[in-house]
């Protein structure tokens, strides 16, 4: 963790972003970002350490070598996108959106 935190001071750095700006931008609260940025923070939660990358432009995936098969993933969209379609001929928009909004909390 102390190689993505080095990673972190220096985007920080890099960017001109105060912790202030960081916590502004993260959400998380500016007592933990400056917890983070000190050596107190030994083994900060993934809910701390996520936001505050988002914010500095930090990819986790990249970092941790998390890849998806860019493909994969456009062909993923691109079945999205037809299947949208289609409903959308058969059905009204506002119930395609339902639909697809439940289908979503059912999977989670």
């Amino acid at each position: 963790m102390d190689l993505l935190k080095q990673l972190c001071r220096e985007q920080k750095y890099a960017k001109h972003m105060t912790n202030q700006a960081i916590s502004d931008e993260s959400g998380v609260p500016v007592s933990t970002v400056n917890c983070y940025f000190s050596s107190l923070s030994k083994c900060p939660s993934i809910f701390t350490v996520g936001p505050i990358c988002a914010a500095l432009d930090i990819s986790l995936d990249e970092f941790f070598g998390i890849c998806a098969d860019k493909r994969e993933v456009d062909k993923l969209r691109e079945r999205e996108a037809i299947t949208k379609d289609i409903l959308s001929t058969i059905f009204p928009p506002q119930f395609v959106a339902e639909q697809i909004k439940n289908f979503l909390e059912v999977r989670t």
